[in-house]
């Protein structure tokens, strides 16, 4: 889907379509599948580019980092981006303005990818290390049984560590006053 930010007048443009990702690269050599996406907002004329603020609502499968277990992911934010035929550079910028401070969006002849903009937010809302729910117990280090599906796994959670022999002989002395 595009916006052509050629074809909008003073008067602003509304938009609301649902998109069809497919699946995005998850950063790992995998994929990660976008099971549904909506994007809706504002477009306006700001001189010579284009704001647009808009909210975007996706749902991506992921895996959980404690437990691998697959499950449905919401992103879900709001954004404002400023839509320019080219990147500025350092040194046209006016005044104090950085223009790394903006959040820029390229529209090459006028024409904004939809479809790349969300991608862009669907990553930015992902969590570094994605979570099934905040409580996962995860997979038991021993035996690699799922600790949420399949309770507890009766491996000694006890992990002899020599490094921490000084500390456990700490503790033993502190029990006995």
């Amino acid at each position: 889907m595009f916006l052509d930010i050629n074809k909008i007048d003073d008067q602003g443009l509304s938009f609301d379509h649902e998109l069809r990702l497919g699946d995005l690269d998850d950063g790992g050599g995998g994929s990660m599948p976008v099971l549904r996406t909506r994007i809706s907002g504002r477009a306006e004329k700001d001189g010579d580019a284009v704001v647009v603020e808009a909210r975007l609502g996706a749902a991506v499968r992921r895996a959980c980092a404690r437990c691998l277990a697959e499950f449905e992911f919401p992103v879900v934010t709001e954004f404002a981006l400023r839509l320019v035929r080219e990147m500025p550079s350092a040194a046209s910028a006016e005044g104090d303005e950085d223009p790394a401070d903006e959040a820029l969006f390229l529209a090459a002849d006028g024409i904004a990818d939809l479809d790349l903009m969300a991608a862009e937010q669907i990553y930015l809302g992902l969590p570094m290390k994605p979570l099934c729910r905040k409580d996962c117990k995860g997979l038991c280090p021993t035996c690699g049984v799922n600790r949420n599906v399949e309770g507890e796994c009766g491996c000694p959670v006890e992990i002899d560590d020599p490094r921490l022999a000084p500390l456990r002989e700490l503790k033993d002395r502190m029990s006995r006053y």
